[in-house]
Protein backbone atom coordinates (compact mmCIF):
# COMPACT_ATOMS: atom_id res chain seq x y z
CA UNK A 1 0.00 0.00 0.00
CA UNK A 2 1.30 3.34 -0.95
CA UNK A 3 1.13 6.23 1.80
CA UNK A 4 -1.41 8.12 -0.20
CA UNK A 5 -5.11 7.40 1.23
CA UNK A 6 -7.26 6.98 -1.55
CA UNK A 7 -10.71 9.06 -1.87
CA UNK A 8 -13.50 8.51 -3.41
CA UNK A 9 -13.69 10.16 -6.57
CA UNK A 10 -16.74 13.52 -6.15
CA UNK A 11 -19.28 12.85 -7.91
CA UNK A 12 -20.72 15.71 -10.80
CA UNK A 13 -23.26 17.88 -10.35
CA UNK A 14 -26.26 16.66 -12.22
CA UNK A 15 -27.89 20.19 -13.43
CA UNK A 16 -26.91 23.62 -11.79
CA UNK A 17 -29.29 24.96 -9.33
CA UNK A 18 -31.78 27.70 -11.80
CA UNK A 19 -33.30 30.47 -9.89
CA UNK A 20 -36.53 32.43 -11.39
CA UNK A 21 -35.44 35.63 -8.95
CA UNK A 22 -32.18 35.63 -7.78
CA UNK A 23 -31.07 34.66 -4.42
CA UNK A 24 -32.18 37.07 -2.13
CA UNK A 25 -28.77 39.05 -0.04
CA UNK A 26 -26.33 38.04 -2.47
CA UNK A 27 -23.13 40.65 -3.00
CA UNK A 28 -23.50 40.46 -6.89
CA UNK A 29 -26.75 41.49 -7.12
CA UNK A 30 -26.28 44.87 -6.15
CA UNK A 31 -23.36 45.60 -8.53
CA UNK A 32 -25.24 43.79 -11.98
CA UNK A 33 -27.93 45.23 -12.08
CA UNK A 34 -27.84 48.91 -13.28
CA UNK A 35 -30.27 51.84 -11.37
CA UNK A 36 -33.32 53.52 -13.07
CA UNK A 37 -32.43 56.78 -12.80
CA UNK A 38 -34.78 59.39 -11.12
CA UNK A 39 -35.84 62.69 -12.01
CA UNK A 40 -33.68 64.13 -9.56
CA UNK A 41 -30.54 62.41 -11.12
CA UNK A 42 -31.66 64.08 -14.22
CA UNK A 43 -32.22 67.86 -12.81
CA UNK A 44 -28.76 67.22 -11.45
CA UNK A 45 -27.24 66.85 -14.39
CA UNK A 46 -28.41 69.83 -15.71
CA UNK A 47 -25.78 72.77 -15.18
CA UNK A 48 -25.41 76.46 -16.60
CA UNK A 49 -23.58 75.89 -19.45
CA UNK A 50 -26.64 74.19 -21.02
CA UNK A 51 -28.31 76.60 -20.52
CA UNK A 52 -25.59 79.24 -22.01
CA UNK A 53 -25.47 76.82 -25.50
CA UNK A 54 -28.77 76.20 -25.93
CA UNK A 55 -28.33 78.27 -28.57
CA UNK A 56 -26.19 76.00 -30.69
CA UNK A 57 -28.16 72.94 -30.76
CA UNK A 58 -30.04 72.09 -33.83
CA UNK A 59 -33.20 73.78 -34.84
CA UNK A 60 -33.30 75.42 -31.78
CA UNK A 61 -33.07 78.86 -33.14
CA UNK A 62 -36.10 77.99 -35.58
CA UNK A 63 -38.44 76.39 -32.79
CA UNK A 64 -38.16 79.53 -30.27
CA UNK A 65 -38.99 81.91 -33.33
CA UNK A 66 -41.96 80.05 -34.61
CA UNK A 67 -43.34 79.90 -30.60
CA UNK A 68 -42.51 83.50 -30.06
CA UNK A 69 -44.69 84.31 -33.03
CA UNK A 70 -47.17 81.77 -32.21
CA UNK A 71 -47.14 82.94 -28.79
CA UNK A 72 -47.74 86.63 -29.76
CA UNK A 73 -50.44 85.54 -32.09
CA UNK A 74 -52.28 83.44 -29.29
CA UNK A 75 -51.67 86.06 -26.47
CA UNK A 76 -53.10 89.14 -29.35
CA UNK A 77 -56.00 87.09 -29.88
CA UNK A 78 -57.05 86.56 -26.57
CA UNK A 79 -56.73 89.84 -25.34
CA UNK A 80 -59.29 91.03 -28.18
CA UNK A 81 -61.11 88.05 -27.56
CA UNK A 82 -61.66 89.37 -23.72
CA UNK A 83 -60.59 88.14 -20.56
CA UNK A 84 -57.78 90.71 -19.61
CA UNK A 85 -54.09 90.88 -20.06
CA UNK A 86 -53.40 88.61 -17.31
CA UNK A 87 -54.77 85.84 -19.23
CA UNK A 88 -53.62 86.93 -22.62
CA UNK A 89 -49.93 86.34 -21.34
CA UNK A 90 -50.76 82.90 -20.10
CA UNK A 91 -52.08 82.14 -23.09
CA UNK A 92 -49.30 83.86 -24.98
CA UNK A 93 -46.73 81.64 -22.63
CA UNK A 94 -48.68 78.39 -23.02
CA UNK A 95 -49.04 78.95 -27.11
CA UNK A 96 -45.26 79.48 -27.62
CA UNK A 97 -43.75 76.65 -25.49
CA UNK A 98 -45.99 74.48 -27.46
CA UNK A 99 -45.30 75.50 -30.63
CA UNK A 100 -41.46 75.47 -29.59
CA UNK A 101 -41.99 72.11 -28.72
CA UNK A 102 -44.07 71.11 -32.02
CA UNK A 103 -41.89 72.83 -34.09
CA UNK A 104 -38.38 71.83 -32.27
CA UNK A 105 -39.88 67.57 -32.65
CA UNK A 106 -41.27 68.47 -36.38
CA UNK A 107 -37.06 69.76 -37.11
CA UNK A 108 -35.55 66.63 -35.35
CA UNK A 109 -37.99 64.43 -37.16
CA UNK A 110 -36.72 65.67 -40.86
CA UNK A 111 -33.36 65.77 -39.66
CA UNK A 112 -33.90 62.02 -38.94
CA UNK A 113 -35.49 61.49 -42.37
CA UNK A 114 -32.63 63.65 -43.99
CA UNK A 115 -29.79 61.41 -42.31
CA UNK A 116 -31.66 58.57 -42.97
CA UNK A 117 -32.02 59.45 -47.05
CA UNK A 118 -28.12 60.14 -47.09
CA UNK A 119 -27.41 57.05 -45.97
CA UNK A 120 -29.28 55.02 -48.44
CA UNK A 121 -28.33 57.89 -50.73
CA UNK A 122 -24.35 57.21 -50.08
CA UNK A 123 -24.95 53.08 -50.05
CA UNK A 124 -26.66 53.27 -53.36
CA UNK A 125 -23.70 55.84 -54.42
CA UNK A 126 -21.11 53.13 -53.40
CA UNK A 127 -22.94 50.13 -54.45
CA UNK A 128 -22.73 51.59 -58.18
CA UNK A 129 -19.14 52.67 -57.55
CA UNK A 130 -18.42 49.30 -56.52
CA UNK A 131 -20.37 47.83 -59.81
CA UNK A 132 -18.57 50.48 -61.76
CA UNK A 133 -15.01 49.21 -60.97
CA UNK A 134 -15.99 45.57 -61.59
CA UNK A 135 -16.96 46.33 -65.12
CA UNK A 136 -13.90 48.52 -65.84
CA UNK A 137 -11.88 45.44 -64.27
CA UNK A 138 -13.84 43.11 -66.75
CA UNK A 139 -12.98 45.47 -69.75
CA UNK A 140 -9.26 45.61 -68.74
CA UNK A 141 -9.43 41.48 -68.32
CA UNK A 142 -10.64 41.30 -71.44
CA UNK A 143 -8.72 43.88 -73.36
CA UNK A 144 -5.50 41.73 -71.99
CA UNK A 145 -7.10 39.01 -72.77
CA UNK A 146 -7.72 39.93 -76.49
CA UNK A 147 -4.13 41.48 -76.49
CA UNK A 148 -2.55 38.35 -75.73
CA UNK A 149 -4.63 36.38 -78.20
CA UNK A 150 -3.36 38.74 -81.02
CA UNK A 151 0.37 38.36 -79.89
CA UNK A 152 -0.23 34.92 -80.19
CA UNK A 153 -1.88 34.76 -83.62
CA UNK A 154 0.65 37.09 -84.91
CA UNK A 155 3.61 34.85 -83.49
CA UNK A 156 1.63 31.75 -84.98
CA UNK A 157 1.72 33.67 -88.14
CA UNK A 158 5.15 34.73 -88.66
CA UNK A 159 7.33 31.93 -89.78
CA UNK A 160 10.54 30.98 -88.10
CA UNK A 161 12.76 31.36 -90.90
CA UNK A 162 13.63 33.97 -93.56
CA UNK A 163 13.68 33.85 -97.18
CA UNK A 164 16.30 36.03 -97.89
Amino acid sequence: MSDQTQTAPTPLPTEPKRYLEPPPNHPANEYTREAVPAVADAVKSISLDDFKKVHTQPCFRDAYLWGMSGGFAVGGLRFIAGGGIPKACNWAVGACLGTSIVTYEYCQYRRRQEKQFIAQASAIMERKRAEVEKKMAERKERAMKAAAEKEAQAAAAKSSWKFW
